[in-house]
């Protein structure tokens, strides 16, 4: 049983210059719910890159990837590192870059990175990434049915030491296979589809690249 966290509200400032889409991706598909938006850069973002260039080698036909992005509903916004829509389910991804060794348990507030003998903590990546998937359920709660799988990477030089969870924590290496082991369909094309044509609900862009890989 995961522990999901609230939310919070995350203020931001939002300029829209001309939308661009992928070329991967038909644009009146994608239209009503990515919308440019240039965002200040945040940090993290090699690591973020990383990541976002691993998951380019999946298969675009049967993963929809979405890397770094703010989506925002109702007045609240929250930002998720990498999001991938498949017929196999909800792929939330929460990456950290980081040195040095880190110790962590599921069900604690923070976690411990050790560098050179020192110490300091940061917030448990779990429970970060399973408030991000509380809010994506909120958005998509007419398909109940679809599958939330909560990963986390550590696309740094850590070494992960001590980490009790059943949510996958892993190295940027081991997360193409960890995705793929995943094969049970939960949604058709046609769901799909129109779950990423929710008019309503907004992905807005933190980078100036393309929105999907």
């Amino acid at each position: 049983m995961f522990v999901i966290s609230q939310y919070s509200n995350l203020p931001i400032a939002l300029v829209p210059p001309t939308p661009k889409y992928s070329s991967s991706w038909p644009s009146t598909q994608l239209a009503p719910l990515i919308h440019g938006h240039y965002l200040p850069q945040i940090k993290g973002t090699k690591g973020e890159n990383s990541v976002a260039k691993k998951l380019r080698n999946l298969n675009q036909k049967e993963y929809k990837v979405f890397n770094d992005i703010y989506i925002q509903t109702n007045g609240k916004t929250t930002q998720i590192d990498h999001l991938i829509i498949s017929l196999y389910g909800i792929f939330v991804i929460e990456t950290k870059n980081y040195k040095g060794w880190i110790h962590g348990s599921e069900k604690s507030e923070y976690w411990t990175q050790t560098f050179y003998k020192k110490k300091q903590t940061f917030r448990n990546p779990i429970k970060q990434n399973w408030a991000h998937i509380f809010f994506l359920k909120d958005i998509l709660a007419d398909y109940s049915q679809v599958r939330y799988y909560s990963i986390i990477v550590f696309a740094g030089k850590a070494e992960l030491k001590n980490i009790h969870a059943d949510v996958p924590v892993i190295y940027t290496e081991s997360l193409l296979k960890t995705i793929r082991q995943n094969q049970t369909p939960y949604l058709t094309s046609d769901q799909v589809d129109r779950i990423l044509d929710q008019p309503n609900k907004v992905i807005l862009r933190d980078d100036q690249g393309e929105n999907s890989t």
